[in-house]
């Protein structure tokens, strides 16, 4: 219901519909049918329509994390390989996807980390930033209704890692997912994708990648004055 009255309240004329010979009420559908919102939510949600992984499809594990996925032991290593390149464990996390009911994949990693550290991740402040990253970016993409309770790990991972391009523009995924029915931040979205955008970071994402991530931030853009 709130994200309907966010949609009404930001309801922008497109074009006038001649109404002639119709009672008061459909005169009213047919008006409401002819003025469409142009809202960057206009797909899905941010954390559900940026399928980046699609760009490392070469990549047997994430062939495989997008078939089935769940997080079997295979990939939970994969993700535990500290020597592994950030932007191909991201795209992995990507292409387990979501599913409606939400999904558990951030608790194998979860006690894989407990496991490693002798002590449950709780705040994730002795993790790695990469772990903490990814930590957070299984928990959005579990349950990307509530991104809330992944969002800490998200930004303390993306800030010590403030050089990785791929870092700063799951942070922009997350906050926009958070910021779905707040159409007064919404600019702020694209001011987070700008700074993942920086020619002087670390461009550790694949062109096709950061094309699907911005191919979509992008309509926050306008939110901007």
């Amino acid at each position: 219901m709130h994200i309907l009255k966010q949609l009404i309240s930001r309801i922008r004329p497109r074009q006038k519909c001649r109404q002639q010979g119709l009672n008061l009420s459909l005169a009213l559908a047919i008006g409401l049918s002819c003025w469409l919102p142009i809202l960057p939510v206009q797909a899905d949600s941010p954390a559900t329509s940026t399928p980046f992984y699609q760009a490392y499809l070469e990549l047997a594990p994430i062939q495989q994390a997008a078939e089935t996925q769940l997080l079997s032991p295979d990939l939970l290593t994969w993700l535990l390989d500290e020597g592994r390149p950030l932007d191909q464990q991201l795209a992995l996390v990507n292409a387990l996807g979501w599913r409606f009911e939400s999904q558990q994949n951030h608790t194998l990693y979860a006690a894989a980390l407990q496991q490693k550290y002798r002590r449950p991740p709780a705040d994730g402040g002795h993790l790695r930033p990469q772990e903490q990253l990814l930590l957070g970016y299984l928990m959005l993409m579990d349950d990307y209704f509530t991104p809330r309770a992944a969002l800490p790990l998200i930004r303390r991972g993306a800030r010590r890692l403030w050089q990785s391009q791929a870092a700063q523009l799951v942070l922009a995924i997350a906050e926009a997912q958070d910021y779905i029915d707040k159409g007064e931040v919404w600019c702020q979205v694209w001011v987070l994708t700008e700074r993942g955008l920086n020619p002087r970071l670390n461009a550790d994402l694949r062109e096709a990648a950061r094309r699907e991530i911005t191919d979509y931030l992008q309509l926050y853009r306008p939110y901007c004055p």
